[in-house]
């Protein structure tokens, strides 16, 4: 059985086009990155303290959950396998990940 994986990429900024329009990519490079290895709920490391927007990725479909001690759980935010997720943040909150298998 492989472990999923949540992959983090943290940003204190926004990407915008030469006009001025906001996209959904994160400003590089990246202020800091995480993996974070779950399957029963696991939380990330705090989020650097000039992060505002993470880029999440995921090997497997993952209930999210942003706060200070999150815990997912199969009624929170779901992000499909090899999705990409763009989400505002607050610096300092976490991420918990969760399969939804136990």
């Amino acid at each position: 059985y492989n472990m999923a994986v949540l992959h983090i990429q943290e940003y204190e900024y926004i990407a915008k086009t030469g006009t001025g329009e906001t996209l959904s990519a994160g400003f590089e490079p990246a202020v800091a990155s995480q993996a974070l290895t779950f399957t029963t709920t696991a939380a990330s490391a705090a989020f650097n303290t000039r992060t505002k927007f993470v880029r999440l990725v995921s090997s497997a479909a993952v209930y999210l959950e942003f706060a200070t001690s999150p815990t997912s759980v199969v009624t929170d935010m779901l992000l499909p396998a090899n999705t990409v997720g763009f989400f505002a943040v607050v610096p300092g909150q976490k991420v918990s990940a969760y399969d939804g298998s136990s």
